[in-house]
């Protein structure tokens, strides 16, 4: 059985977890020009990739969660 409020609770408990995600990538990864001078900017590059990935899957997945219709 399908319970409509729940799969639109655990919607918005993804994109919550989506927009943490993207909130500690923000304050704990360093700058680019920091990057640059320390020399790390590949690396940063390589994160924020990573970081926008699945805040991306997590908005897809809560798309998924508020559009699914119900089964036969």
């Amino acid at each position: 059985m399908r319970n409509p409020t729940m799969w639109k609770v655990a919607a918005v408990v993804v994109l919550a977890i989506a927009l943490v995600n993207v909130t500690l990538g923000l304050n704990l990864l360093p700058g680019p020009s920091e990057a640059s001078e320390r020399g790390t900017f590949a690396a940063l590059l390589i994160t924020w990739t990573m970081v926008l990935i699945s805040a991306g899957s997590g908005v897809a997945l809560a798309g998924f969660l508020l559009t699914a219709k119900r089964g036969r």
